[in-house]
């Protein structure tokens, strides 16, 4: 058997080097290049008047996190944008510092405010615009659900059924009659408008429908909105407090919807965030909980209506008027810089009855009139869509509000920011015999940002009518037996009520709230419609000045 063998003979073999410029050493090859991290940020424009906004952007590469100092703080994400307006004239500048992997990187971006200033353009008053396409009707006393709902005469007998029909664009125009959820639920609009179709659900022309809460122990609310871009204008909502006794609610369970009905509420903690919601001209009263209520939402306009009686039942602190948790949408609505306002509302005689279960020792801490809570996001998530400690930056505007006899504060910005309070009336407000509502007619405690310009808070009861905190306070008149602080232009006097006692809160004749506010942040008209004069401003929700 022949036998093949393989001689692996190892020759030299030369090889040209090439790229070596003529030497005879070896390459090495260049080290890595380290990534570096970078932040850019930038005002638009970078002066204003006071009361204007300016617009803050900022965007980074090559990090994980970033850290706000100077005009503002808290973490904040790697881009994004935020208004800024203050009153005060002056340099503001706003540093960023960002971290990864790769180390640290800063920037400072500068907005100089003038002694200029410039008013608000905030929703005006006015009823409901009549449907003038893709109309459907609701009549609770001469409808049907196996109508159409396209005309009068075939209009649909319940809410549901329209909410359930209709698409973007669509307006439901609903009689007088009293509706109410089948199987002891709640009216839920969970359709969807769009920026340009809105869809709006408003009462007809001299027409009064009432939403009767259910008295259910699963119905957490008498409307809850999961849907965007949705309008709801000139409803009553009732809820049962003045049925539900104190006994009844210790003796009961606290998780009962019955206790802690929302009138008119949204939850976006999970699941699509409810965001681009108008309530205005409605009636919200008698609710365990909020008369209207935000957990989780953005761009939120609350206007025009009376709110009073509520939260009276509840076990989890809850006010007449709440936003909780905003959180920034892409691609909702800012107007004007804003994407929030509370403006025009009458609130009153909203009461927290029940102790908070979560304090030690256990005491009543809301009730409030109006309150902006915690849109720094430093308390505990409520879901997926509400994360710890990514603070809010739209902006909220809340004016021309008159609120009085109230439990808790009369209005409150409470760890927040970016939030303006302009002719506001307060009145009273305090009632509740507890140790944690000690202060605030109008305050904003841990917060930054916060304007609060040309209001009237007058306080009856001895408790302190406002405090040194976070808001850049001017032009505000103050009256109570305890008002530490003034604030530039600030005044401490009796504000002049043409009949407080009846409700009527006109400055008379030779009050010192007539033309001494300033048009900084002042909005063009006031809680009646009637028009604010720049150079004849008055504190407070009534111009009286022309």
């Amino acid at each position: 058997m022949r036998r093949l063998f393989l001689f692996l003979i190892a020759l030299p073999v030369f090889m040209p080097l090439a790229g070596c410029g003529g030497g005879n050493g070896s390459s090495t090859p260049p080290p890595p290049v380290t990534p570096q991290p970078s932040v850019t940020m930038s005002f638009t424009p970078g002066t204003v008047a006071a009361g204007q906004p300016a617009t803050l952007t900022w965007s980074s590469s090559k990090v994980t996190s970033c850290a706000a100092s100077g005009s503002w703080s808290d973490a904040q994400l790697t881009s994004g944008a935020l208004t800024f307006v203050d009153v005060a004239p002056g340099n503001y500048s706003f540093t960023l510092t960002c971290t990864g992997n790769y180390g640290s990187a800063a920037t400072t971006a500068s907005v100089t405010v003038t002694s200029a200033t410039s008013q608000v353009t905030a929703p005006l008053p006015g009823p409901p615009a009549a449907c003038a396409s893709n109309c459907y009707y609701v009549d609770a006393v001469n409808g049907s659900d196996q109508n159409n709902g396209r005309t009068p005469s075939t209009a649909f007998q319940t809410l549901q059924m329209a909410a359930n029909t209709v698409g973007p664009g669509a307006t439901v125009t609903v009689m007088s009659g009293t509706y109410t959820a089948a199987d002891g639920g709640w009216l839920t609009l969970s359709t969807s408008g769009t920026p340009s179709a809105w869809i709006r659900f408003i009462a007809g022309a001299g027409q009064h429908p009432i939403v009767q809460t259910s008295s259910s122990s699963w119905a957490w609310y008498g409307i809850q909105i999961t849907g965007s871009y949705i309008v709801i204008d000139g409803f009553e909502v009732a809820g049962h407090n003045q049925s539900i006794t104190a006994a009844q609610v210790g003796n009961g369970d606290p998780n009962s919807g019955l206790f802690n009905q929302a009138c008119v509420g949204l939850n976006g903690g999970s699941g699509a965030i409810p965001h681009d919601i108008v309530v205005r001209n409605s009636i919200l009263h008698d609710c365990g909980q909020s008369g209207f209520g935000v957990s989780v939402g953005d761009a939120i306009t609350v206007a025009y209506n009376t709110v009073y009686n509520n939260s009276w039942w509840t076990w989890y602190d809850s006010s007449g008027i709440s936003l909780w948790h905003l959180v920034d949408v892409p691609g909702s609505t800012v107007t004007n810089g804003y994407k929030n306002f509370i403006v025009g509302n009458v609130a009153y005689n909203n009461y927290n009855n029940v102790p908070s279960w979560a304090l030690n020792p256990p005491g009543v801490t809301d009730g409030n009139a109006i309150i902006i809570d915690d849109n720094r996001h430093t308390g505990a998530s409520s879901g997926a869509n509400d994360p710890q400690n990514v603070p809010y930056t739209g902006r909220t505007y809340i004016a021309n509000n008159i609120v009085y006899s109230n439990g808790g504060r009369g209005i409150i910005a409470g760890t927040s920011a970016h939030v303006d309070i302009a002719n506001n009336t307060t009145y009273n407000n305090m009632l509740t015999d507890s140790p944690y509502i000690v202060v605030g007619e109008i305050n904003a405690p841990n917060s930054y940002d916060v304007n609060v310009v040309n209001n009237i808070a007058d306080n009856l009861n001895g408790k302190q009518v406002d405090e040194t905190d976070g808001g850049t306070y001017l032009n505000n008149l103050w009256d109570g037996s305890n008002v530490p602080m003034l604030g530039a232009n600030g005044l401490s006097q009796d504000p002049g009520f043409t009949n407080a006692a009846a409700g009527n809160f006109t400055p008379a004749a030779g009050s010192p709230a007539l033309g001494s506010g300033t048009a900084a942040l002042a909005p063009i008209i006031d809680i009646a419609g009637q028009a604010r004069p720049a150079t004849a401003i008055d504190r407070g929700a009534i111009q009286v000045s022309q």
